[in-house]
């Protein structure tokens, strides 16, 4: 599965709107970060099983290897995610200003 990333969301529809959409997205990406924990924990498991072969050790550390970039890949959309909603906030709080005055 790929993580969810920030769409283009349209800065002239609600704000509040986007935020809910992109937190959705965290909470999905979140979610998937547990999940993936659980499948590293599995696979690390497996490579104490002394009666592995050498081809059945580097499948595992190869799907191991896989599990923590996909991990990673989660983690970065997560953090742009957060970065769109701190500058939607700050458009929002920027738009607010010019009404005031």
């Amino acid at each position: 599965m790929i993580p969810r990333w920030t769409q283009t969301y349209d800065t002239f529809s609600e704000h509040t709107s986007d935020i809910q959409i992109i937190q959705g997205d965290i909470q999905h990406n979140n979610g998937r970060i547990a999940d993936i924990e659980g499948e590293l924990s599995q696979e690390q498991g497996k490579l104490n099983n002394i009666h592995l072969s050498d081809d059945e050790k580097r499948h595992i550390e190869q799907r191991i290897d896989d599990l923590k970039q996909q991990k990673q890949d989660y983690i970065i959309a997560n953090e742009t995610l957060e970065k769109e909603i701190t500058q939607i906030q700050n458009q929002s709080a920027m738009g607010n200003k010019e009404n005031n005055y």
